[in-house]
């Protein structure tokens, strides 16, 4: 009776080992089929998921702006306090302005949403779209503009012009800039991007990019006006290396290469600004072939190689 107890029990142990080693065979064949993720894999998918969601996050992140940085740079180097209390007649000039500025700001904005909500609706935004609206936006600004050109008539004096204009509703599409003694609207690239970044075609995310980094140099879109150069010719030979980096990357962009050939016409002297020549007395000035050098030592893919070398040894 004791032996058929034992024996009884053997087989429960042998029976139980057999469901225990089963079940872990099971289970092995199915995480070999399913891809089940022990301890290990799951803190490298975590990690994995971690990384995707920081690439994505840097690829989408919003650019910075300041649609006054223009203003504020003309108020800090002319001593202009914006917060200035205004006499009688100038809270006059600014109130007349601002009833009239009021409207045309909000009908600009109702004209751009249209405008960007039809691209929106694409499945793709490329730089084609972008060219586009960038010449439909600076069209619809001229009521925007006009307005200041009348403000600039009617304050008479710069510091006055300068604290209206600072205080003028504008919306994000737009920064103020400035040219020939009047101030003017231009397209913000900057917010262009923020609003449309995730329908952007790479090459388009990556040229409203570069045209940001272009605007730090000078607070504008334009590095040079009134026939002078903006910026230093150090700096513009860096915003020269950022078009030559896009074009490399991204060579079938003809737009952008038309930029391209008129700011590199303009740093070897094929277009002359009159008032920031690249030659003093027939000869290139020191502080242009420093730049020159400097591509030449330090650039050797650089596009343009073989013309800016015959530039610096022959001329």
């Amino acid at each position: 009776m004791e032996n058929k107890k034992i024996t009884k029990n053997l087989y429960c142990v042998i029976l139980m080992g057999l469901v225990l080693f089963l079940s872990l065979f099971c289970l092995y064949l199915l995480n070999d089929k399913y891809e089940w993720i022990t301890n290990n894999k799951v803190e490298n998918t975590i990690e994995n998921v971690i990384n995707e969601t920081e690439e994505k996050e840097e690829k989408i992140n919003d650019l910075f702006y300041n649609q006054r940085a223009f203003l504020d740079e003309i108020g800090e180097s002319s001593n202009i306090d914006f917060a200035k209390t205004l006499s009688p007649s100038e809270q006059t000039i600014k109130d007349t302005f601002l009833s009239k500025i009021n409207p045309i700001n909000l009908s600009l904005e109702n004209n751009i949403k249209l405008k960007t909500d039809s691209l929106l609706n694409q499945s793709s935004i490329s730089s084609d779209d972008v060219y586009k609206l960038r010449r439909e936006m600076i069209l619809s600004a001229d009521s925007y503009n006009i307005a200041l050109g009348n403000l600039a008539n009617d304050t008479k004096g710069y510091e006055l012009f300068t604290i209206i204009t600072y205080q003028a509703p504008l919306i994000g599409y737009y920064y103020f800039d400035g040219i020939e003694g009047t101030y003017l609207i231009e397209v913000n690239y900057a917010y262009l991007y923020n609003v449309m970044k995730e329908k952007l075609t790479p090459s388009t995310r990556a040229y409203c990019i570069l045209k940001n980094e272009v605007f730090k140099y000078n607070n504008s879109n334009y590095l040079y006006k009134d026939g002078g150069l903006g910026i230093t010719w150090n700096e513009f030979k860096e915003v020269i290396l950022l078009y030559d980096d896009y074009v490399k990357k991204y060579p079938n962009e003809t737009e952008v290469n038309k930029e391209y050939k008129t700011l590199f016409d303009i740093y070897i002297g094929i277009i002359e600004l009159p008032n920031t020549p690249i030659y003093e007395n027939n000869i290139i000035k020191e502080e242009v072939l420093i730049t020159y050098k400097d591509i030449i030592d330090n650039h050797k893919d650089f596009t343009k190689y073989g013309e800016l070398k015959n530039k610096y040894e022959n001329d």
